[in-house]
C-alpha cells in the first residue's frame, strides 16, 4: 500500500526536527504544474474548516501567497506550509510544514 496526500501518491516522508524548528516535507509524485491548482483549494478548505472549528485560535486568513518558488500558507507566527516543485526533479512536488521558535 502506498501513501497518498490529497489523493497525490507520496513517494517520499522527510522529518526534520530540533528544539528550536522542524521541517516536514512530503514528496508527492506529480508535476507541481499538474497538481498546483487542486491542492491550493485542498488547503484553502482545510485551513478555513480548521478555523471555524469551536473555540479555534484562528492565526491564518487562509488566504495562499503565490511566489515565484511555488504557494506559502502562513499557519502562525512561527510557522507555515510551502508547497513548490521539487528542485533536483521537477516531475514531483514538495509539500512542507515548518516551524520555527
Amino acid at each position: 500500500m502506498t501513501a497518498a496526500f490529497a489523493g497525490v501518491p507520496v513517494t517520499e516522508v522527510r522529518m526534520m526536527d530540533s528544539e528550536l524548528w522542524g521541517d516536514h516535507q512530503y514528496i508527492l509524485d506529480r508535476p507541481y504544474a499538474e497538481i498546483r491548482e487542486a491542492l491550493k483549494v485542498f488547503l484553502a478548505a482545510r485551513c478555513q474548516a480548521q478555523r471555524d472549528q469551536a473555540g479555534a485560535l484562528a492565526t491564518s486568513d487562509c488566504d495562499l501567497l503565490e511566489t515565484a518558488e511555488g504557494l506559502y500558507l502562513e499557519t502562525g507566527e512561527a510557522g507555515g506550509i510551502w508547497l513548490h516543485p521539487q528542485h533536483d526533479d521537477p516531475q514531483r512536488t514538495v509539500y512542507a510544514e515548518a516551524w520555527s521558535d
